[in-house]
């Protein structure tokens, strides 16, 4: 998958702009199978300007810094709400949450894997937002019909130089990069991924801690860890 940012600027704390973030969102839809592990596919930007690891309109792959290795994630308070439109049984948020975990583990016993992660418990938020909180939750309405879940990214398109008075991204008032990850005068090339959101549809789909045959009723930890292969930056992994 290959992001192209042309967005508004921000100033960059060097005394030259850089664009905002890019936002990448990838869909799993409703034919989803299940199968074996793989890594490998990875997430794109264009570099918007000459950075210090791609010239302006090179692609170039991305990737979490190694600074917020392992990768904090938090899921949303309600868990698998609204879970009876299929003939699902209500899940407790805790043995949700256990299930998410269980699925970041896989990815994380990979040979091939350089990454891990770390829960950070339960929190009311929700939606894809610029907020510093990889979120996981369930939505009855921010997804179509036919999707499962959404992975979106928001990815550095140039070079970064992280100071003090620059942490707020998007203006909200809100520091996006946490100062125990990134210190002042951290510098986070291009295409550095610093936030991501995983979004489950609740609405048309119910949810299981464990496989059910059946229809438009889905395991929890076999669908995260499909969306925990995009959470990497992987666009493909198995069922995509």
């Amino acid at each position: 998958m290959i992001g192209n940012a042309h967005r508004g600027e921000i100033s960059a704390g060097t005394g030259h702009k850089i664009p905002l973030p890019v936002i990448l969102t990838l869909s799993l839809l409703g034919a989803f199978g299940a199968g074996p592990l793989h890594a490998g596919g990875n997430v794109q930007i264009v570099c918007a300007f000459n950075s210090s690891n791609c010239d302006a309109g090179e692609i170039v792959n991305a990737a979490w810094s190694d600074l917020a290795v392992p990768v904090r994630w938090w899921m949303n308070d309600a868990g698998a709400q609204n879970n009876s439109n299929q003939g699902g049984a209500a899940l407790a948020p805790g043995d949700v949450e256990a299930e998410l975990e269980a699925a970041f583990a896989a990815w994380e016993t990979l040979a091939e894997s350089e990454i891990s992660f770390q829960d950070m418990g339960m929190v009311p938020d929700s939606g894809v937002n610029l907020d510093g909180l990889n979120l996981i939750y369930w939505s009855n309405s921010d997804l179509g019909p036919n999707t499962l879940a959404t992975t979106s990214w928001f990815i550095l398109t140039a070079d970064f130089l992280v100071t003090d008075s620059n942490r707020d991204l998007d203006g909200d008032g809100q520091e996006d990069l946490a100062r125990d990850i990134y210190p002042d005068n951290t510098l986070l090339p291009a295409a550095t991924i610093f936030d991501t959101d995983i979004a489950f549809n609740s609405g048309n789909f119910d949810w299981s801690l464990v496989p059910d045959p059946t229809l438009d009723i889905c395991d929890v930890r076999a669908v995260t860890a499909h969306e925990a292969g995009h959470f990497t930056a992987s666009a493909r992994s198995a069922g995509a």
